[in-house]
């Protein structure tokens, strides 16, 4: 999904927020299918650029960002996950 309609781009980290406010399981998927399908083909081969062109696959320029943290943002937002996890670690 390109990240404003002036330019073919998009950052990883807004598809993933932008996917985590959808209403229900079947639109959150329609989000990340297509975003699992460009990590996996991409033909950059850098691991999880944040700003990559929609039409090619390519990395634009970022790499290695705190902001590629924000594809954890779904499991943030699911209250029982998350608690899950702290459990876990014991905070």
């Amino acid at each position: 999904m390109p990240l404003d309609n002036r330019a073919d781009y998009t950052k990883l980290d807004w598809e993933l927020w932008t996917a985590t406010m959808a209403k229900n399981p079947s639109d959150f998927a329609a989000f990340l299918d297509p975003i699992v399908k460009w990590m996996d083909e991409t033909p950059t081969r850098v691991p999880l650029t944040d700003w990559y062109d929609t039409k090619n696959g390519k990395q634009i320029g970022f790499q290695a960002r705190s902001v590629v943290g924000g594809v954890y943002v779904k499991a943030l937002a699911d209250k029982e996950l998350t608690a899950k996890w702290r459990a876990k670690v014991g905070h």
